[in-house]
Order: C-alpha cells, then sequence, then structure tokens
C-alpha cells in the first residue's frame, strides 16, 4: 500500500491466561519510541478476570469463588474495570510507539479512544452489526454493551485493548465478583443480561478467519496502515519471558496485597456506561440501586422504603436531593425523609458526577 505507515499484525493464537498479559506487556515494553506499531491478535485458552490496574482483587472478586472454579485473575496494567475473558471472544492489543505522535506527549486513554473505534466499529458493521460507541470508553449494540475497552503506558507506548466478544456468560461472571447480598446477586444478573450482549444474541457469529481479516481491513483503511503479518522477535522474547515470570511472582504479592481494598465503583459495580448496581447497609437498614444515565432505575430498601409505592414513586428521578426529598416527604416524616434521600446521595453511583470517562 502505497503511502502507508508500517505496522505488525502478530497472530498469537490460543494463549494461557498469563501468556496472553505478558504478551502484550513485554513486546509494548521491548518496543523503541521510533517503532511501528504492532497489533497482537488472541485469544485466552482458559477463563480468567482480568482487573483494571487500579482494581482491587479482594474488594472485586468473590475469591473462594474464583478458587472453588479454577478461575485465576490477573491484575493488568491497564485502565478499565473487572471482565471475564475466555475462549468465546477474541482480545487485541494495539501497541503505538510515541513515534506515531511525533512531538505530542504521550496520547490519554480519552484521545486512544475515538482514534481506533472507527476500525471496530467499520468491523461490527461488516458482519452486519449496527454498533456504536457509547461514553468514549464502550460500543454498544441495540442500547447494550457489546465491547469495552482499556488503555494505559507501556514501556514507550500507549496499549490500548478491547475484543469482539462472540458470547457472553452473564451468570458465571456474576457468581465470580464480590457481591453484598444475594438479591444484589441477581439483580446483577438481571442487569447484565439487559445490559450487556455479544455476537451470538445479535447475529449469526463470525468465523475466525473472517473476522481478523476484517478488522485488518478496517484498521488499514481507518488508520492507513499497511499492516503485514510477522513473527514475535527474539527482543519481544526476552521481555515476554520476563513480563510472564514477573507477573507470575506477583499473584502471590497481589493476594496479599489487596487485602482491605476498596471497589472502583464503592458500593457496587459498573454494567455499562452510565449503568451502576451499588448497595450500602447500616445495622439492619439496607438499600440497593440501580442508576442509569444519571437516573433512578430500580430502588429497593428496607423500612419505609419496603414500601413498594414509595420505591417506586423514585423511578426515573435524577440523583439529585432536589428531585428525591420532596417524593419521600410525601410518604415519610421529614426527619426519615431527609435520612434516606441523604443514604440515596452516598449510595447512588453517578458517571458524571462520579468519576467522568474511564
Amino acid at each position: 500500500m502505497t503511502g502507508a505507515l508500517p505496522a505488525r499484525w502478530i497472530d498469537l493464537g490460543d494463549l494461557a491466561p498469563l501468556d496472553l498479559h505478558a504478551a502484550y506487556i513485554g513486546i509494548a515494553t521491548a518496543q523503541d519510541p521510533e517503532a511501528a506499531p504492532v497489533v497482537l491478535w488472541g485469544r485466552s485458552a482458559t477463563p480468567h478476570l482480568s482487573l483494571g490496574a487500579s482494581q482491587n482483587a479482594e474488594a472485586e472478586l468473590d475469591l473462594a469463588a474464583c478458587e472453588a472454579g479454577s478461575v485465576p485473575w490477573i491484575r493488568r496494567p491497564l485502565g478499565g474495570g473487572t471482565v471475564l475473558v475466555d475462549d468465546r471472544q477474541f482480545s487485541f492489543f494495539v501497541i503505538l510507539p510515541r513515534a506515531y505522535a511525533p512531538g505530542r506527549p504521550a496520547l490519554r486513554p480519552h484521545e486512544i479512544f475515538p482514534l481506533l473505534a472507527p476500525a471496530m466499529l467499520e468491523t461490527f458493521q461488516a458482519f452486519g452489526l449496527a454498533a456504536g460507541t457509547q461514553g468514549n470508553h464502550d460500543f454498544w449494540v441495540n442500547g447494550r454493551k457489546i465491547a469495552g475497552t482499556g488503555a494505559g503506558m507501556i514501556g514507550a507506548c500507549q496499549v490500548f485493548t478491547s475484543s469482539f466478544m462472540l458470547d457472553f456468560d452473564a451468570e458465571r461472571f456474576t457468581q465470580l465478583v464480590a457481591v453484598p447480598s444475594a438479591g444484589f446477586r441477581q439483580w446483577l444478573l438481571e442487569g447484565l443480561c439487559g445490559t450487556m450482549t455479544s455476537w451470538r444474541q445479535e447475529g449469526v457469529v463470525p468465523d475466525p478467519a473472517p473476522l481478523a481479516a476484517a478488522f485488518q481491513r478496517a484498521l488499514t483503511r481507518t488508520q492507513g496502515w499497511g499492516l503485514e503479518a510477522s513473527e514475535i522477535r527474539p527482543l519481544e522474547r526476552d521481555a515476554i519471558a520476563e513480563a510472564r515470570a514477573t507477573l507470575a511472582d506477583d499473584q502471590d504479592a497481589d493476594w496479599q496485597s489487596s487485602v482491605g481494598g476498596s471497589r472502583r465503583v464503592p458500593w457496587g459495580i459498573k454494567l455499562n456506561a452510565g449503568s451502576f448496581l451499588t448497595e450500602r447497609r447500616w445495622g439492619s437498614d439496607w438499600l440497593r440501586i440501580l442508576t442509569q444515565l444519571g437516573r433512578i432505575g430500580r430502588l429497593a430498601g428496607s423500612g419505609a422504603l419496603d414500601q413498594g409505592v414509595i420505591s417506586e414513586s423514585l423511578l426515573g428521578l435524577p440523583v439529585s436531593a432536589e428531585a428525591i426529598m420532596p417524593v419521600l416527604r410525601r410518604g415519610m416524616a421529614d426527619e426519615l425523609a431527609r435520612r434516606w434521600t441523604e443514604r440515596i446521595l452516598e449510595t447512588a453511583f453517578v458517571s458524571d458526577r462520579n468519576q467522568g470517562n474511564q
């Protein structure tokens, strides 16, 4: 391709979880700042949980359930939340050395997403899925999330990762993450089924080779890259081996350092861009809230909130004292209304209020 920017495509095949993560860490670490972009493509041969760089395993996961189910977890050096990775999705990692944007500081995650999102959208559309972007870090089809993303600096490279999720085991994921109650777990399963989707749910699952070829064509067209099939180079193999050893050594340390940590989403979990499920307890009182795009989508609690008419009257309201307090005052005494308003505001998690883009 005349005038195209040289870029490498490396098909990793099916790898064990540690090997999959060591591959992109090692190859990114081994790149010279002036090197060409590298795209890694592969699958996890066995299921594992991948935590974002700032996440805490004890707070986010049911470690006993993970051990009982022989599902390992790995904390990746990239952003994003907890994901279940298995052989029903094709993961990719785009490695961009500094020379890709000469004269600029490292691209930040929110800048990487719009740069590479068009290639993913074009790939979905090539197989009939009308995908769109949401929240500068998710891809949605028919109003539900089909892919998330993560990004971070490794060595002299910005690394961007996502996947093409052919199928998603929501029930298994729900059983492996930490939950405060059985009711929360049930809401989580129902919430995931309502906010997540997969290729199998939306259309015909593509074969691996045509899917990879379509993504390569999309990258070529949207980025102007001259992608060429490449092998892992000797220096990269050495760096991968070192990264794998470090990851393996870190697992024992991670189990210890995870004790007593906090969740990425306080009191709960993110379902997709704009949807969060949270639950808090105060002695015998409790409150569970599903927020969607800054509004109350579902709510339940103890005491006065156990009356369905009160909970239902809050549905659809924005998470603000001005909206919630007057409604609660119509069903309970002023002091009680103030107390539950404060608890709702403390418990509910709203994207634009709590965290911004991730």
